[in-house]
């Protein structure tokens, strides 16, 4: 039933608080003239201050009173501190000393070449690969994608993208990367990227300027021969 708001004043005006609930929607005249609450979709009547409606969504949440509960007041100070002693355990270890972490990857972000593992190398093995090859560049670095370091293949130093660090080297090879779009984030700066994937629909392949499909345990040994050759032939000419 709807009620005008001419009429809803007329009958709130004549029969002040004759009723408890009302089963119309409420409306923001009504709130403030009457002495009762509306429900509204309700499918039965069971008491006359009992109705049953569905909840929707289908959790509902329903508030309780609880009439013996007491508010506590403030608390009269800070609360007291129970001291208790603790046993002097006897360690089972003793300190050596620190040691550096390894600063292979503390300059990424100063790198002039990256060479990159991604899951595609195939195992942890392999990174020894990639190590190879950066050894023959100057300022070279290893990286990796999330994969990787969630694998624990590398740890999380190592990682390039958007939750890792951000890199823009002159060369950046990546190495079994598919190219997801947080690890693009971090290199997408690099100046020239050679992508190296079996997989010829690899999203690394649309931003790489050098594409390279195949097998990176095949390929990648044959590129370490050709560094170790030309760098070789450079020493030699230097004589």
């Amino acid at each position: 039933m709807e009620i005008v708001p001419e009429a809803e004043t007329a009958v709130v005006t004549l029969l002040p608080g004759a009723f408890r609930r009302g089963d119309a929607p409420s409306s923001p005249m009504d709130k403030a003239r009457k002495d009762g609450t509306n429900t509204t979709q309700n499918e039965t009547v069971l008491l006359p201050e009992e109705f049953r409606r569905k909840a929707i969504p289908p959790t509902g949440v329903t508030t309780l009173k609880d009439e013996k509960s007491e508010v506590q007041g403030d608390r009269a100070g800070p609360p007291a501190a129970e001291m208790i002693s603790v046993p002097d355990i006897p360690l089972k270890t003793r300190p050596l000393g620190l040691l550096p972490a390894p600063d292979e990857a503390a300059d990424l972000a100063a790198a002039e070449v990256i060479v990159s593992a991604g899951r595609g190398i195939g195992g942890e093995e392999n990174i020894e690969l990639l190590r190879r090859l950066a050894s023959h560049f100057s300022r070279a670095a290893i990286g990796a994608s999330r994969a990787v370091c969630d694998a624990g293949w590398l740890p999380c130093r190592y990682q390039i993208g958007q939750t890792g660090k951000t890199v823009s080297p002159r060369l950046y090879i990546a190495c079994g990367i598919s190219g997801a779009l947080q690890h693009l984030a971090g290199m997408r700066g690099s100046q020239c990227i050679v992508a190296v994937n079996r997989d010829p629909q690899a999203a690394i392949f649309r931003v790489a300027d050098v594409a390279v499909v195949e097998e990176l345990v095949s390929f990648l040994p044959l590129l370490i021969a050709a560094c170790r050759k030309h760098r070789e032939g450079a020493a030699e000419a230097g004589r």
